[in-house]
């Protein structure tokens, strides 16, 4: 399961890399596709930061729940076979 994330993870760089260099050999900068959008840099910074604070908070009051439940359902179940 590592060895298929990691795979997929190096497959998925490699696609950024690839896309990154053509855009770049037609002078397509970041700055360019934010502005199609409307955006500048510094708001799509300020949006990340503002979706990042909104979302932490969340993601910790999940885990208090979630976690112990699946501990628990971890220690109940029974062990998968290594056949």
């Amino acid at each position: 399961m590592l060895a298929r994330f990691i795979a997929s993870l190096l497959k998925l760089t490699a696609a950024s890399l690839a896309v990154g260099v053509l855009l770049s050999l037609i002078h397509i900068t970041h700055a360019d596709v934010l502005a199609h959008f409307g955006m500048t840099p510094d708001q799509f910074v300020d949006m990340l930061q503002h979706w990042v604070n909104w979302a932490i908070p969340k993601i910790g009051l999940g885990a208090f729940v979630v976690v112990p439940i699946w501990i628990l359902i971890s220690v109940i179940r029974p062990p998968k076979s290594l056949d």
